[in-house]
């Protein structure tokens, strides 16, 4: 890194996100030598910034920890992280926690150097956050399909679904949003003429294309609102129906927010309608039921022959676990 003024930003940024540097590493991480870090600090020192050195072989720098410190610097990738971090702290359900986290955003905006501050108003602006932890994303791709979103250019990306299977897709993407554990972008398949949401986690090679378009109605009220319909479509490709021979309230307590499908019938049973995204996430549900209750479940012929096929594979299972305790 050979421009000073550069290195001297980067060697703030450095020295704040972490209490104490070795020499040697500090200059190995701004790729310089320990003498031109050593002109770097007394650069920074000039400018007000208080830091410390430790003499000797193990010696290194510090910031003044009891310093009045000037503003905070945040490299591209700290900008981009704290912005998603904002948003995403939104949604946490303390009260009067979002006004201060949007008023914290708009304050980290008008701080940051004009690029910075691109980045950051598109995550704010074409984001809509979910609650929940998600899986990492890079904050690069976040942030720039966020531009892309904003400025409604077609961007073109490779793309890796759930089977594993490659293929190159052309989008016009329209919003970020998150599930219950990922990111997700939303957006209009142009190969395939239909709105898509796509794991951001699994898109490669991220390419702008130059070319704008004129956005298309999306068919809900907004990202996270499509991400929402979506999931629960894909949920219900599988459905059963179980009838419980208990009351309502016995179900609701063993099952509790699984019960808010649960109906109650006229001789005191339950209907349950159950549905999953697959047969063995739509079977899950059946081990909640607590096993002093009788029921039924009435279902398609596919599933009927993965239950079925299930049990003999648990029956063999067994009696084999049983041959073999009694052959030792």
């Amino acid at each position: 890194m050979s421009d000073p003024t550069a290195r001297a930003i980067r060697l703030l940024a450095l020295l704040q996100r972490r209490g104490f540097w070795r020499g040697a590493d500090l200059a190995r991480e701004l790729e310089v030598s320990e003498r031109t870090l050593g002109r770097d600090v007394d650069r920074l020192r000039r400018l007000g910034y208080r830091v410390e050195a430790d003499p000797g072989v193990a010696g290194g720098y510090r910031l003044d920890a009891g310093a009045s410190l000037p503003p905070l610097v945040l490299d591209d990738e700290e900008a981009v992280a704290l912005a998603l971090g904002l948003t995403s702290a939104t949604t946490w359900g303390v009260e009067g926690a979002e006004d201060v986290f949007v008023g914290l955003l708009a304050r980290l905006g008008q701080r940051l150097p004009s690029r910075l501050r691109e980045r950051v108003t598109a995550i704010d602006s074409q984001t809509s956050v979910s609650p929940g932890p998600v899986r990492h994303a890079s904050s690069e791709a976040l942030s720039l399909l966020a531009l892309l979103c904003r400025d409604a250019e077609r961007v073109r990306f490779h793309y890796v679904d759930r089977s594993g299977a490659g293929s190159t897709r052309r989008v016009e993407p329209r919003s970020l949003s998150t599930d219950s554990c990922r990111w997700l972008l939303v957006g209009w398949d142009l190969d395939r003429e239909a709105w898509r949401t796509f794991r951001v986690d699994r898109l490669h090679d991220i390419a702008r294309t130059g070319i704008r378009f004129s956005p298309r109605a999306l068919p809900a009220a907004d990202g996270a609102d499509y991400v929402r319909a979506a999931e629960a479509a894909m949920r219900s490709t599988f459905a059963a129906t179980i009838h419980l021979d208990a009351s309502i309230d016995q179900v609701r307590e063993q099952l509790g927010e699984w019960a808010s499908t649960a109906q109650e019938q006229s001789d005191g049973s339950v209907v349950w309608p159950i549905s999953g995204a697959s047969i063995p996430e739509l079977l899950m549900a059946l081990a909640w039921i607590p096993p002093d209750v009788r029921w039924t479940m009435s279902t398609t012929s596919d599933v009927s022959a993965h239950v079925a096929a299930f049990r003999e594979r648990i029956a063999e299972a067994l009696t084999t676990a049983a041959e073999r305790r009694e052959s030792r």
